[in-house]
């Protein structure tokens, strides 16, 4: 899987650098010019946000470019891999650019802090609550959101090569479609007795609550204790039968 990776990362190095040297320049250019023109510091740090949310959709649209590739070289017989690591590959690509993306966040998180002064940010409920088991928690549940949410599209976009033509296409979109109703629903249904205010990110915890003025919201980093157990289980369960579901179609039902 190793040299699978490599392969994946020299196919798509030259794309990656060019994007990041893009989002870097932006991002200068963004901060000087809105403290040169005075803009309001809250609405560059939200325009910030966009441009590194926009370049995580297109990592993400990389590593499924890159797996519909490797979906077409395992179904000619180029890639002599088990079936699963042509799966793995990409996503580990997408969490290595994903990592890259959060470190030069935090970086522009800390200058928006600590040189223009801005107190409320989108991690400031963690700052204020900085403990090294509610950051650990917050960073698996956003790797396994990544993973889990990449089976899924990749899950789709195995299922559509399963049909010659375009009508393999639109069939991928009614699964995802399908797939992500019936999902929704079910974590629907879990959740549909609870009235903690908990809202789950992963493996991590939101508790929120009207503040005593009734003019906004605390939001309480809860961790591991705050999510429910069974929705999780749901999620495991879920992820590992689209991955045989994956491996099934991958060595029985792929098309050319």
């Amino acid at each position: 899987m190793i040299k699978l990776l490599k392969y994946d990362w020299k196919r798509n190095s030259n794309s990656i650098f060019a994007a990041t040297v893009i989002l870097i320049l932006a991002q200068t250019v963004l901060t000087v010019v809105g403290e040169i023109k005075d803009w309001v510091t809250l609405t560059t740090y939200i325009v910030s946000i966009v441009l590194y949310v926009f370049a995580g959709f297109l990592a993400f649209l990389m590593v499924c470019q890159t797996y519909n590739a490797n979906l077409k070289a395992y179904s000619r017989r180029l890639l002599p891999l088990p079936s699963l690591y042509t799966v793995a590959s990409p996503i580990l690509l997408l969490l290595a650019s994903m990592a890259f993306l959060l470190v030069l966040f935090l970086l522009h998180e800390f200058a928006f802090v600590t040189w223009f002064g801005l107190d409320e940010t989108i991690l400031s409920p963690i700052r204020e609550q900085l403990e090294l088991k509610l950051t650990l928690s917050f960073l698996i549940g956003f790797v396994w959101l990544t993973v889990s949410a990449t089976v899924f599209v990749f899950f789709c976009i195995t299922f559509a090569r399963t049909f010659e033509g375009k009508i393999g296409t639109w069939l991928g979109i009614l699964m995802f479609i399908g797939l992500a109703v019936v999902l929704g629903w079910l974590d629907e249904l879990v959740h549909s007795n609870s009235s903690s205010g908990n809202v789950p990110f992963g493996i991590t915890g939101f508790s929120m609550a009207d503040t005593p003025s009734g003019d906004g919201l605390t939001v309480t980093v809860t961790g591991i204790q705050g999510i429910s157990i069974i929705s999780f289980l749901i999620e495991i369960a879920t992820c590992v039968t689209l991955l045989f579901g994956i491996r099934y179609m991958m060595n029985h039902k792929i098309k050319l």
